[in-house]
């Protein structure tokens, strides 16, 4: 029991002194934690002001094919969302009594031949005996009259078969352009007369971007830059498109006008369609240099936005900042701070200013 005591005894001061010199290990340890962090320089960038805005893919060609002739239709040879080339054949309509008539007129046109160069011969051979006075000027002159009225008959009946023949050609409806079926008009057995509507075909390689661009922007458009596209519904990719027109002509309701994008689709992509939406991000103004930081180094408090900024010896400043425009992962900030000062990108959320870090260094494309 004695033996006990003295043990305790002799552990407790060891105790006391080692609670007492706790706070001061402690201290030594926070003192040598730096915290770990990433960062990136800051950069001075050509900046083109740009406006984000939705955009329409159409088609550059969409038409209603119709009938050139009239007649029923007995073949129809195509099926909505069916792709045709330029030429294919769409539908056929009877030709039963243009063949018939076609064929009574090459007859015809047969028999005149016939008739007239058996009137050129007899010609010929009056014209020597007219000159024997064998023969008279008037039946000389009978015989050109009869020539010639078969020679008119001849080009009359040829102008009546071509046309019959065109008729005939027309009566195979065919795809002024490749395109697509979007809806049939007709099926087998109706009657069609010309002008009447057969197909909807639309053109699905030749497409355009429609952009309605608010009014105020109308005198600050840059048209001559390209626009950056991209396809929320498809990919985040984003696609370079010249500017093909501005339609000046405002519209009275929407306070906007047209511009548009040309968008080539060869080969047609299934994932690109006409009606899909488009974010489209145009030129405004002139480009001007400025500083931009990555999207991922400004930090929101409230009302606030601000930089955290590394000194020579990784001691942690607090910068407030003012934002402007957005260039992919970069954005514009004011007079916050200069090119190749280091910003913090990653554990920036927690860090207090005069705080020594740990900085690693994190690559960000430029724009």
């Amino acid at each position: 029991m004695r033996y006990s005591s003295l043990k305790l005894s002799m552990a407790l001061p060891l105790l006391l002194s080692g609670l007492l010199n706790w706070p001061l290990l402690v201290a030594a340890e926070f003192e040598e934690y730096t915290a770990p962090v990433n960062y990136t320089e800051a950069r001075q960038h050509t900046l083109r002001p740009t406006i984000k805005l939705p955009g329409t893919i159409q088609s550059r060609h969409r038409s209603i094919i119709g009938s050139e002739t009239e007649g029923i239709v007995v073949a129809l040879h195509v099926r909505e969302g069916e792709s045709v080339a330029k030429g294919a054949s769409i539908a056929e309509l009877r030709t039963d009594a243009l063949q018939q008539r076609l064929n009574a007129a090459q007859s015809q046109l047969d028999a005149i031949r016939a008739s007239r160069e058996l009137a050129s011969r007899s010609l010929d051979r009056a014209r020597p005996l007219f000159e024997k006075k064998s023969l008279s000027e008037q039946q000389v002159d009978e015989l050109e009259s009869e020539l010639l009225r078969l020679q008119a008959d001849e080009q009359r009946l040829e102008a009546e078969i071509a046309g019959i023949r065109l008729s005939i050609e027309h009566s195979h409806i065919r795809a002024p352009f490749d395109g697509l079926i979007v809806k049939r008009l007709t099926d087998i057995g109706e009657w069609r007369d010309a002008g009447d509507p057969v197909v909807e075909l639309i053109s699905i390689s030749d497409l355009e971007i429609d952009v309605a661009v608010p009014i105020g922007y109308f005198d600050n458009l840059n048209a001559s830059e390209a626009a950056s596209v991209s396809f929320p519904s498809v990919s985040e990719q984003r696609y370079e498109l010249a500017v093909t027109a501005v339609v000046p002509v405002a519209d009275s309701d929407a306070r906007s006008f047209t511009v548009k994008l040309r968008l080539h689709n060869d080969p047609p992509q299934a994932q690109l369609a006409v009606g899909m939406l488009a974010d489209v991000w145009l030129s405004i103004g002139a480009t001007s240099s400025t500083i931009i930081v990555p999207k991922d180094a400004i930090v929101r408090r409230l009302q606030e936005r601000f930089l955290v900024v590394l000194s020579d010896d990784n001691l942690t400043r607090i910068v407030v900042v003012q934002t402007g425009h957005s260039i992919g992962d970069w954005i514009e900030v004011f007079d916050a701070v200069a090119a190749g000062d280091r910003v913090v990108v990653r554990g920036n959320e927690r860090l207090e200013a005069g705080q020594r870090v740990d900085p690693t260094a994190l690559d960000y494309s430029l724009p």
